[in-house]
């Protein structure tokens, strides 16, 4: 049997879309048989055939998520500030708009009209169908009952890292959908380190270490999103892994305690699998998971 040497090992992996930046040789060996192991390998009596040449973690019924909402109009490019590409995943008007995203400029009428992008905010109707926030001496009828946790009432479900660039517009809906569900899921607003790149934002990512960009990332594509998760304990790591995996994401990379990148597929994985987020993987019929 020939063994690879490392440097062939990370340039098959790489040319899979993965990041192996950290990566220790096991992480790096484990990426690559996530990303090219065959159902043959697996079973010997499959070989010659062609389900024998199906990837083994190509697994067709992982559960997608279906948008019934309304999006937001695209009001920005790849050109405009992250903070304006911010206020148009949003829905928030961006004419006219300079500086830093204030979530004052959020109103009832976008929260409910692009209520996907919200943790619900509990709003009362006047008899005249007059919005108004609990707590005024007028009383109407409830019509949308507040979140959960109250802390999180009318805030965005997805935030970007401050001073990132992180490019929000050219991210598939059926991307973003994975995270707010997962966030409205698991009680938390997840933080976005990374989503859409061009080749020069994207080469811009690598320009501090010694690795080429991998070549066909996902994040070209606006098909995958990094987010952080350094604040997170175990037991919401392990909600965020089951939560993603549940409403569609079919890929999933582990890069420390750092952050998470979660894509649409084909299946795989990357760098060992945390203990935590193993049960939510063999559930999900993810082959591999040690």
């Amino acid at each position: 049997m020939v063994v690879p040497e490392r440097e062939e090992v990370k340039a098959v992996v790489e040319e899979k879309g993965i990041d192996t930046t950290g990566f220790s040789v096991a992480e790096e060996k484990q990426a690559l048989k996530s990303t090219t192991e065959t159902k043959a390998d697996r079973d010997p009596s499959l070989k010659g055939t062609e389900e024998g040449k199906e990837l083994a973690n190509n697994i067709d019924d992982t559960p997608s998520f279906e948008i019934g909402e309304p999006l937001p109009p695209v009001t920005t490019d790849a050109s405009d500030t992250d903070q304006q590409q911010y206020r148009s995943y949003l829905g928030v008007p961006t004419k006219g708009k300079t500086g830093r995203f204030n979530e004052s400029e959020i109103t009832d009428e976008i929260r409910e009209r692009y209520s996907n992008k919200y943790f619900p905010k509990e709003i009362l109707y006047t008899a005249d169908d007059q919005e108004v926030v609990r707590g005024v001496r007028q009383v109407g009828q409830i019509k949308q009952e507040g979140y959960r946790i109250p802390q999180l009432r009318g805030l965005p479900r997805l935030r970007i890292k401050q001073k990132a660039g992180v490019t929000m517009t050219g991210v598939k809906p059926e991307m973003l959908a994975i995270a707010e569900k997962t966030a409205f899921d698991i009680g938390k607003q997840l933080i976005l380190n990374s989503a859409k790149r061009d080749q020069k934002s994207h080469k811009e990512a690598y320009k501090n270490s010694n690795k080429k960009p991998p070549k066909n990332s996902k994040h070209l594509i606006g098909e995958a999103l990094d987010v952080r998760v350094r604040e997170f304990n175990t037991k919401e790591k392990t909600a965020f892994v089951e939560a993603v995996i549940r409403h569609g994401a079919k890929a999933l990379g582990f890069y420390g305690g750092r952050f998470i990148h979660i894509d649409l597929g084909p299946n795989r994985f990357w760098t060992s699998i945390p203990k935590y987020a193993r049960p939510a993987f063999l559930a999900a019929g993810f082959r591999g998971v040690p």
